[in-house]
């Protein structure tokens, strides 16, 4: 198990931010923020479960802030930075065979919303919601050099969802992907 406090400074850090498009359309650009910071504490651990099974994961909870006073367009010009989550959870249950030849695991994560673009001329910054995933994988290793994997991403079909606050208060959903399950194996030797 361990712990770690972490502190980042940051000079002019770079910003996404919604630019000027048609109803319809958002685009998105960059600027130079004055200031920022980033601060907060990871934990992580690892235990060792009978039969070959572990459990290990982390959780980092943060918080950050970002100063902009040379664009008078940004609607929120001190907010959390674009792309920060306040929280990140990763979980894993593994399997590892005594003889080596197969492993597996389950990976969960989620993070908590974060900004995806700074908004501008009233509009509230635009968020993207927490998304939980989840994966299986395993491999066999039959020989030294080869490896067999195979592997299903996004067990639970979650879908990434965006959304923003418009001037007048109301919020919508700007933005949703269908992420899907999918399923790949593949194989690997090396010489």
């Amino acid at each position: 198990f361990t712990a770690s406090l972490f502190y980042k400074d940051l000079t002019l850090p770079i910003e996404q931010v919604e630019g000027a498009g048609s109803d319809d359309d958002t685009v998105l650009t960059y600027l130079n923020g004055d200031s920022g910071e980033v601060f907060g504490i990871e934990l992580e651990g690892l235990k060792t479960l009978p039969g070959g099974f572990f459990l290990s994961g982390n959780v980092t909870l943060s918080d950050s802030e970002i100063t902009i006073t040379s664009n008078n367009e940004v609607t929120n010009t001190d907010r959390r930075l674009t792309g920060h989550s306040e929280y990140v959870v990763n979980a894993t249950l593994g399997y590892d065979s005594p003889s080596e030849k197969h492993s597996a695991a389950l990976l969960y994560n989620v993070s908590g919303d974060r900004i995806f673009f700074a908004g501008t001329s009233g509009n509230d910054d635009a968020f993207e919601e927490p998304f939980h995933s989840l994966d299986a994988t395993y491999s066999w290793y039959p020989t030294m050099q080869t490896t067999v994997k195979v592997k299903a991403s996004n067990l639970l079909n979650e879908q990434r969802e965006f959304t923003q606050k418009n001037a007048s208060g109301r919020e919508t959903t700007i933005l949703e992907q269908n992420v899907g399950t999918s399923f790949s194996v593949s194989f690997s030797w090396k010489y």
